[in-house]
Protein backbone atom coordinates (compact mmCIF):
# COMPACT_ATOMS: atom_id res chain seq x y z
CA UNK A 1 0.00 0.00 0.00
CA UNK A 2 2.84 2.35 0.93
CA UNK A 3 4.74 1.65 -1.80
CA UNK A 4 1.56 2.76 -4.75
CA UNK A 5 1.00 5.88 -2.28
CA UNK A 6 4.34 7.36 -2.31
CA UNK A 7 4.47 6.44 -6.42
CA UNK A 8 1.28 8.95 -6.61
CA UNK A 9 2.76 11.39 -4.64
CA UNK A 10 5.97 11.47 -6.43
CA UNK A 11 4.51 11.20 -9.99
CA UNK A 12 2.05 14.15 -8.56
CA UNK A 13 5.57 15.91 -7.74
CA UNK A 14 7.58 15.49 -11.15
CA UNK A 15 4.68 16.72 -12.74
CA UNK A 16 4.22 20.21 -11.18
CA UNK A 17 7.52 20.85 -10.70
CA UNK A 18 7.84 20.13 -15.00
CA UNK A 19 4.50 22.55 -14.89
CA UNK A 20 2.25 20.03 -16.56
CA UNK A 21 -1.46 20.05 -15.28
CA UNK A 22 -2.02 18.34 -12.06
CA UNK A 23 -5.14 20.39 -10.96
CA UNK A 24 -6.26 18.92 -7.72
CA UNK A 25 -4.35 15.97 -7.48
CA UNK A 26 -1.60 17.52 -4.95
CA UNK A 27 -4.58 17.22 -2.01
CA UNK A 28 -5.57 14.33 -3.47
CA UNK A 29 -2.56 12.67 -2.94
CA UNK A 30 -1.90 14.57 0.51
CA UNK A 31 -5.58 13.13 1.43
CA UNK A 32 -4.73 10.03 0.09
CA UNK A 33 -1.76 9.62 2.57
CA UNK A 34 -3.52 10.49 5.97
CA UNK A 35 -6.63 7.85 4.71
CA UNK A 36 -3.19 5.48 4.11
CA UNK A 37 -2.23 6.32 7.86
CA UNK A 38 -5.39 5.24 9.35
CA UNK A 39 -5.80 1.90 7.11
CA UNK A 40 -1.92 1.46 8.41
CA UNK A 41 -3.20 1.93 11.49
CA UNK A 42 -5.96 -0.73 11.98
CA UNK A 43 -3.42 -3.03 9.67
CA UNK A 44 -0.75 -2.84 12.70
CA UNK A 45 -4.05 -3.16 15.25
CA UNK A 46 -4.58 -6.31 13.62
CA UNK A 47 -1.70 -7.73 13.78
CA UNK A 48 -1.90 -11.09 16.19
CA UNK A 49 -5.41 -11.89 14.76
CA UNK A 50 -6.72 -14.75 13.05
CA UNK A 51 -7.65 -12.74 10.27
CA UNK A 52 -7.83 -8.97 8.99
CA UNK A 53 -11.28 -7.62 9.24
CA UNK A 54 -12.87 -7.41 5.76
CA UNK A 55 -13.27 -3.35 5.84
CA UNK A 56 -10.05 -3.18 6.37
CA UNK A 57 -8.57 -5.08 3.65
CA UNK A 58 -11.12 -3.39 1.56
CA UNK A 59 -10.10 -0.14 2.27
CA UNK A 60 -6.36 -1.24 1.57
CA UNK A 61 -7.59 -2.30 -1.58
CA UNK A 62 -9.27 0.99 -2.25
CA UNK A 63 -5.99 2.58 -1.30
CA UNK A 64 -4.11 0.88 -3.67
CA UNK A 65 -6.73 1.59 -6.40
CA UNK A 66 -6.49 5.51 -5.86
CA UNK A 67 -3.04 5.81 -5.55
CA UNK A 68 -3.08 3.88 -8.93
CA UNK A 69 -5.51 6.13 -10.07
CA UNK A 70 -3.64 9.44 -9.42
CA UNK A 71 -0.36 8.08 -10.78
CA UNK A 72 -2.20 6.95 -14.09
CA UNK A 73 -3.72 10.89 -14.00
CA UNK A 74 0.13 12.54 -13.38
CA UNK A 75 1.93 10.43 -16.30
CA UNK A 76 -0.86 11.08 -18.17
CA UNK A 77 -0.30 15.09 -17.79
CA UNK A 78 3.32 14.45 -18.46
CA UNK A 79 2.60 12.89 -21.58
CA UNK A 80 0.31 15.62 -22.74
CA UNK A 81 3.19 17.96 -22.03
CA UNK A 82 6.07 16.10 -23.57
CA UNK A 83 7.94 18.14 -25.98
CA UNK A 84 8.94 16.76 -29.54
CA UNK A 85 12.32 16.46 -29.52
CA UNK A 86 13.38 15.07 -33.25
CA UNK A 87 13.68 18.72 -34.38
CA UNK A 88 16.55 19.70 -31.81
CA UNK A 89 17.93 16.21 -32.12
CA UNK A 90 18.44 16.57 -35.93
CA UNK A 91 19.41 20.11 -35.83
CA UNK A 92 22.48 19.47 -33.31
CA UNK A 93 23.35 16.54 -36.10
CA UNK A 94 23.64 18.94 -38.53
CA UNK A 95 25.71 21.38 -36.08
CA UNK A 96 27.99 18.34 -35.41
CA UNK A 97 28.42 17.48 -39.05
CA UNK A 98 29.49 20.99 -39.69
CA UNK A 99 31.93 21.72 -36.98
CA UNK A 100 33.61 18.33 -37.35
CA UNK A 101 33.90 19.95 -41.24
CA UNK A 102 34.88 23.09 -40.40
CA UNK A 103 37.79 21.78 -37.98
CA UNK A 104 39.09 19.03 -40.69
CA UNK A 105 38.81 21.78 -43.23
CA UNK A 106 40.91 24.24 -40.98
CA UNK A 107 43.42 21.63 -40.53
CA UNK A 108 44.19 20.48 -44.13
CA UNK A 109 44.63 24.65 -44.62
CA UNK A 110 46.63 25.39 -42.11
Amino acid sequence: MWRSVAAAQRAVSVAARADAPVGDLPTLARQLKHAANGVDAALRASIGERRVPRDVTADRTHIVSAAADIRVAALASLQAMRVDVQPVVSAISVEVAALTAGIQAARFTA
